[in-house]
């Protein structure tokens, strides 16, 4: 009578623990650290302000611009050559570490009132940009002084 019981429950077990193991390692896989965004922290972050004409040159020499305002406003109008990187957004910064790292990068966002571009140059500042230009003005100051504006998603 025990016998037919015993298999069973093996086989119960045997499911158990290889669900758990499967289980475990999609936890894992999911949420293992991005080792590109691993924070090295040297020196103090600084941010440089800047002002519209610094803007234009910095453009013009193709250098690394960071927009980071939602990605809605980005496609509604952007610097042109400017990445998307959204507050808070991980895999945006992982982009920017895979196509742009460099030592100096300009990051704008709407304008005074928006924090976003301060936040995102200290989150750059942390993944390797070691120079972060802020553009307090923003993309309105930018748009209405009839410089060059791009449209479409990131």
């Amino acid at each position: 009578m025990k016998r037919p019981l015993i298999q069973p429950l093996i086989l119960v077990a045997l499911a158990t623990v290889l669900g758990l193991l499967l289980n475990a390692t999609y936890v894992l896989e999911v949420f293992r650290p991005v080792p590109e965004l691993e924070v090295k922290v040297v020196g103090e972050y600084l941010p440089i302000p800047v002002e519209i004409a610094d803007v234009e040159a910095w453009w013009q020499e193709r250098g690394v611009i960071v927009d980071a305002r939602s990605e809605a406003a980005f496609a509604e109008g952007h610097v042109p050559t400017a990445h998307s990187v959204p507050r808070g957004d991980r895999r945006a910064l992982t982009k920017m570490v895979d196509c742009c790292l460099s030592d100096k990068v300009l990051v704008y966002c709407s304008g005074e009132q928006c924090d976003d571009s301060f936040i995102v140059g200290e989150e750059l500042f942390r993944i390797g940009f070691r120079q972060v230009m802020i553009y307090e003005a923003g993309f309105g100051e930018w748009q209405s002084s009839g410089r060059p504006v791009e449209r479409g998603a990131p």
